[in-house]
C-alpha cells in the first residue's frame, strides 16, 4: 500500500510540476505578448507621428513651391521692363551708353 501510495504521489507531483510548468510558459508567452502589443502601439504612435512630419514637410515644400513660382514670376515680369527700357533707348544712342 504504501508503496502504491508512494507512487501515486510521485506521479501527482510529476503532473503539479508539469502543470507549474506549463503554467510559467504561458505566462512567459503572455508577456511576450503584452510587450508585442506595447512594441506594435508604440510603431503606430511612432508611424502617426513620422506621418505628421511628412505631412508638415510636404506643405512646406508646397508653399516653398509657391512662393519660388511667384519669385519667378516677379523676376520675369522685371525681365520684360528692362527688355522694354533697353528698347525704348533710341537706336542713335551707343550700344555702350544704353547698358548704363
Amino acid at each position: 500500500l504504501r508503496a502504491r501510495l508512494g507512487g501515486e504521489v510521485r506521479r501527482r507531483e510529476a503532473l503539479v510540476d508539469a502543470y507549474g510548468a506549463a503554467l510559467a510558459e504561458q505566462h512567459q508567452k503572455a508577456a511576450l505578448c503584452v510587450e508585442c502589443e506595447v512594441d506594435r502601439r508604440e510603431w503606430q504612435i511612432e508611424r502617426s507621428l513620422a506621418n505628421e512630419e511628412v505631412a508638415a514637410m510636404r506643405a512646406d515644400l508646397a508653399e516653398g513651391a509657391a512662393e519660388a513660382a511667384a519669385l519667378r514670376r516677379e523676376v520675369r515680369a522685371l525681365q520684360e521692363k528692362l527688355l522694354a527700357a533697353y528698347r525704348a533707348v533710341p537706336s542713335s544712342v551707343p550700344p555702350a551708353t544704353r547698358a548704363t
